[in-house]
């Protein structure tokens, strides 16, 4: 009985669902110039940016954003099936934010998927190590 309550409390709002534990960490992106750590934020997952190649920073800053370091770059992603997340991802260079999917390839490699009205996609694979 006890063993079920703590079951319970810790499904309770602000709870990050197990499955979506496998995407929590820092990855970088294809070509290892931006790290970027996914964290719980509420009820949902987020990711910021730690690191940033100069050449990163300066095309962002090209496109308008002046701080990559710190810059919330995945928002509200939730679990959308095994291996699967959904959310918003904010692109600096082109200073967009487009609806994202994240795609589970291997325990160490996602595929990061943004999306303009459903039929503009790109898609780049993050690693966990550099």
């Amino acid at each position: 009985m006890m063993l079920l309550a703590f079951m319970l409390l810790g499904l309770s709002r602000g709870a990050v669902p197990p499955a979506d534990m496998a995407l929590l960490g820092r990855w970088w992106n294809s070509d290892g110039s931006v790290a970027v750590d996914v964290a719980r934020c509420g009820e949902r997952l987020c990711g910021k940016v730690v690191y940033a190649e100069k050449k990163q920073q300066d095309k962002a800053r090209r496109a308008g954003v002046t701080q990559m370091l710190g810059l919330a770059v995945m928002r509200n992603f939730q679990g959308a099936g095994a291996g699967h997340w959904k959310g918003i991802v904010f692109v600096p260079e082109r200073n967009r934010a487009f609806r994202s999917t994240i795609t589970r390839l291997a325990s160490d490699r996602v595929q990061v998927e943004g999306c303009m009205l459903y039929i503009l996609c790109q898609h780049e694979t993050w690693k966990r190590n550099r």
